[in-house]
């Protein structure tokens, strides 16, 4: 009897938490449709995106413009891409991790959708590349 009980508690427990989750990526969505933020589309080969968080890149481009919609970018997802001369950063990111940049040694310029670094971003996000940074920058 006790059994029974135990199971039909974990089982019970077990569905709440699945609602939860459920209603917590509801939750998200919602939040992102009163941001206004667009769906991602037109992903550059070799740049991995989850839940609108750049994690890595391993493309070969030169040119890298990082989709509208994503809000963050994860410390070091690019690391050491030599092929990289120029990144555009649109608007809807919210944060830049340590050394995102750090090691493309080709990067020389990061054009920022932004007037001036949002508070949100690390305070060392570009260490250890030399790129020159445009404010206010508009995508081609």
């Amino acid at each position: 009897m006790i059994k029974r009980k135990a199971f039909a508690l974990s089982a019970v427990l077990i569905l709440l938490i699945a609602l939860s989750l459920s209603f917590a990526a509801c939750d998200d969505t919602e939040q992102n449709e009163q941001k206004g933020l667009p769906d991602i589309v037109n992903i550059p080969e070799g740049l991995f995106i989850k839940d609108r968080k750049v994690i890595n890149y391993n493309g070969s481009a030169e040119n890298l413009v990082i989709p509208a919609g994503v809000t963050e970018i994860d410390a070091w997802a690019f690391w050491d891409c030599a092929s990289l001369k120029t990144v555009f950063i649109p608007w809807t990111v919210e944060a830049i991790g340590y050394e995102a940049f750090k090691g493309c040694s080709n990067l020389e310029t990061i054009y920022c959708e932004f007037s001036i670094q949002p508070v949100t971003w690390s305070k060392y996000w570009k260490s250890g590349c030399g790129a020159k940074i445009v404010w206010d920058a508009m995508p081609n």
